[in-house]
């Protein structure tokens, strides 16, 4: 009971949907309640390597009564380097106790941030200890400021999308007689394609890089006054593509996502939203490709279709997403737990840079010590053995129990 009131704080009295085996007690504190997919799954036993938990919600956390060995704390996280072993993409962070073993589902988007967005998607918060802060934070707090704006956030999830266009200023684009040219950043001589075809296969090719997307989802729509518009079409199956980054361990799209389905709009929305707002200093790789080297640092906008633009007009305007009516076929990206408050990136609720208010303070307002807690691992940590479990630098600086 002491650790299911300190891992989920003030979300313990929330209208949550619980899972509980049979032979767990109602000593626990947490009656089981609701319909799949949950928001918390109980189990008797901690899982073996290969576990998965398919009715749990992204973001929703699986508690299991037992303490798994080194070797699923490994995998169970998801990792930049992979393993090779079925479930290992599933749970983003993974808390053990003396008894017990806690795991927090990845959110619909957090594969596709840590593959495209660089250090924005693993530095601002989701390892390096800064995920075990704002966790703790979360957990005791009676209030959230950015409780409000996060749940319009990831309403973006749940919204339906019939397409995505998502645009960009090219610097001195030109086209005449059926050339097209472009000056790229800090350059004084132009690009130039030969046909609108060219500059067409180019320019996806650009993009599909930089959002991590199938080509074949990508059409370029308009080319007007320096703006180019590109058209994101969903797509729910598709064949396996290669993946040429630089410094990348992967070969392909498949061999990253494994046997996930092509991203969501909504998510593909976010990706390009985000590199777009990667300039200056922190510039992102989708200025710095054959086309998109002309890109205006930026100059960007995002337009969506939708049959329900009125429902989710806190959230489009929230995300800088202008919506247009449609009625065609559409798409909803999925639904989170509440609990993703927990884990989720700092830019989903404005947090991002905010300065942490300490483990004493934290005690101070949980009112009670900290149920002890072995570790917190995350999947850089567990990529090298040395960090795992307690090593010197980790739980000298990061230790659960400190200061408590």
């Amino acid at each position: 009971p002491a650790m299911l009131h300190s891992l989920l704080g003030f979300h313990l009295h929330r209208n949550l949907s619980v899972y509980r085996d049979p032979c767990t007690t109602a000593q626990l504190g947490l009656p089981a309640s609701g319909a799949a997919p949950y928001d918390v799954v109980i189990r008797c036993e901690a899982p073996g390597a290969e576990h998965t938990e398919p009715d749990l919600l992204p973001g929703g956390l699986a508690v299991w009564l037992g303490t798994p060995d080194d070797t699923l704390a490994t995998a169970v996280v998801h990792q930049p380097v992979r393993l090779p072993v079925a479930g290992a993409r599933e749970f983003k962070a993974v808390w053990i106790g003396s008894n017990w073993t806690a795991a927090a589902k990845a959110g619909l988007g957090d594969d596709q941030d840590h593959l495209t967005l660089g250090d924005y998607g693993t530095g601002y918060g989701e390892y390096f200890g800064a995920i075990l802060e704002r966790t703790l934070e979360r957990q005791v707090a009676k209030t959230w400021a950015g409780e409000t704006n996060f749940a319009t956030n990831l309403r973006i999830m749940e919204a339906p999308l019939t397409w995505v266009r998502v645009s960009l200023k090219l610097r001195k684009l030109k086209e005449a007689d059926g050339h097209i040219s472009m000056v790229p950043r800090k350059k004084k001589k132009p690009i130039s394609f030969p046909s609108r075809a060219d500059f067409d296969k180019a320019l996806i090719s650009d993009l599909s890089f930089a959002l991590a997307a199938h080509p074949q989802r990508l059409r370029v729509v308009t080319i007007s006054k320096g703006w180019v518009e590109v058209e994101i079409a969903a797509l729910h199956q598709a064949d396996d593509y290669p993946i040429r980054r630089k410094g990348f361990g992967f070969k392909s799209w498949r061999e990253y996502f494994g046997n996930a389905n092509p991203q969501p709009l909504a998510v593909l929305a976010q990706t390009f939203r985000e590199k777009m707002i990667m300039v200056a200093d922190d510039l992102s790789d989708i200025y710095q490709q054959r086309v998109t080297a002309a890109a205006e640092e930026g100059q960007w906008k995002v337009a969506v279709g939708s049959p329900d633009c009125g429902s989710f007009e806190a959230t489009f305007r929230q995300h800088k997403f202008t919506c247009f009516a449609s009625q065609d076929s559409a798409e909803v990206a999925g639904r989170h737990s509440i609990l993703y408050q927990l884990v989720a990136k700092e830019k989903l609720d404005g947090a991002d840079g905010s300065q942490t208010v300490g483990l004493p303070e934290i005690y101070r307002q949980a009112g009670s010590p900290w149920p002890a807690q072995r570790h917190l691992e995350t999947p850089l940590r567990a990529e090298d053995s040395r960090l795992r479990f307690c090593s010197d630098d980790y739980c000298g600086a990061q230790s659960m129990e400190a200061g408590l």
